[in-house]
């Protein structure tokens, strides 16, 4: 039986720029779907996502978030106990690209809001929708993090 899966280049290739800017997006990024859960934490999910769904080891995915091996480990093992069943990933509109989490400054939920507000112009109350969570809790996290970051910039 003969592989079917086409390389990055037959990609460039046969489709258009903005697919292939799409098709390197999703590879190095999650699918917002899996924050729409009340059981994880962002970090909780990501880490879940990437040892599940995609197969990563503990030392790779310690490397695309630049956290410790130990950290990922005991964050897996939580987000196993609090949701056993994998994620049942649903058609998504938005994926957020994996370098983002490598900032530790802010939190993976202030890098999610971070990127769904200023990048992909969404507001308050569509992130709500988006992450399942309260339009305060977004309000609240987007202008933390915005403060912090004008904390840091001084």
């Amino acid at each position: 039986m003969r592989d079917r899966t086409l390389t990055k280049e037959q990609v460039k290739q046969f489709f258009s720029p903005a697919f292939y800017d799409w098709y390197l997006q999703t590879l190095d990024a999650v699918p917002l779907s899996i924050f729409q859960n009340d059981y994880l934490s962002s970090l909780e999910a990501v880490v879940k996502y990437l040892k599940e769904n995609l197969g990563y080891r503990f030392v790779k995915i310690a490397k695309l978030l630049n956290r410790n091996t130990k950290t990922i480990w005991a964050t897996y093992a939580n987000a196993a106990r609090k949701m056993p069943v994998a994620f049942a990933i649903k058609q998504s509109r938005f994926f957020i690209p994996l370098f983002l989490f490598q900032n530790r400054v802010y939190s993976p939920l202030e890098v999610v809001v971070r990127y769904l507000k200023e990048d992909c112009q969404q507001t308050y109350h569509q992130i709500s929708l988006l992450l399942n969570r309260d339009d305060r809790t977004i309000w609240t996290t987007y202008n933390r993090m915005v403060k912090t970051k004008g904390e840091k910039n001084v």
